[in-house]
């Protein structure tokens, strides 16, 4: 079984309802979906309580950077780049934001392959280069593109054999430069081009204007949740966000 996982703090507690529904009806066999909790043990019993199997992060780091797009930083924000210390044993773990809905099956996910680290969607957009989501980036690394952190397969055993968590942890503490997108910046400073690309299908925007939703596996409310503001294609994450209710 692939660990499929999200991470929530208090915040992201509707957008956990609606996604592990949205699992649980379109994701398919040879998944199983878990969620790191950033929160007490209310917050991690309301957890449990949906079915969903909870866990707790890894203290891995004194500090989280900060930028003015990103001013306050939480450890659920960066729970990504723990995955592989997490599921040490499994070949591949995948990664998948809180405010997304599953509406068609991840069978493709399991039989994905590759010799890179990650997998994660390539956003084909020249502005999608780590120069525009580092302050102070190094001149030689400004073209290179970096993964959108939405959705991401890791090859777990090539990722722990570079340990890229530690790199990561390391390079949130360095001063300077500053991550303008939190867990997605980190991500393409320490990959420095060294991922696969996966088909917008598996990470298509839902709230934005002229967007396909048609052939999309997983849409995703990105910066605009849909619990607390009005987007296009609400009804697709409240017909989710309210099953069983």
């Amino acid at each position: 079984m692939v660990p499929l996982i999200t991470a929530i703090d208090d915040k992201y507690f509707p957008g956990l309802v609606a996604i592990y529904n949205s699992y649980k009806a379109n994701a398919g066999e040879g998944f199983d979906f878990y969620c790191i909790v950033d929160g007490d043990a209310d917050l991690f019993a309301r957890v449990e309580d949906l079915g969903v199997k909870a866990i707790k992060p890894i203290q891995w780091t004194d500090g989280y950077p900060e930028s003015e797009e990103w001013p306050v930083q939480i450890p659920s924000l960066f729970a990504s780049l723990q995955i592989p210390k997490l599921f040490p044993d499994h070949e591949k773990a995948i990664w998948i934001d809180a405010d997304c809905i599953i509406v068609d099956s991840l069978s493709g996910l399991l039989d994905h392959k590759f010799n890179e680290p990650i997998a994660a969607c390539d956003m084909n957009n020249a502005n999608y280069k780590l120069g525009f989501v580092l302050h102070n980036c190094p001149p030689k690394l400004s073209g290179i593109k970096f993964p959108f952190g939405g959705l991401i397969i890791f090859n777990v055993q090539e990722w722990n054999r570079l340990d890229l968590t530690a790199k990561c942890a390391e390079s949130m503490m360095d001063k300077t430069i500053v991550f303008r997108y939190g867990d997605q910046s980190v991500l393409g400073y320490v990959l420095k081009g060294n991922w696969s690309g996966l088909p917008l299908s598996w990470q298509t925007f839902a709230h934005r204007k002229g967007v396909d939703i048609k052939n999309a596996k997983i849409l995703h409310w990105l910066g605009c949740v849909p619990w607390e503001s009005e987007v296009r294609n609400k009804e697709m994450w409240e017909h989710y966000a309210t099953q069983g209710k």
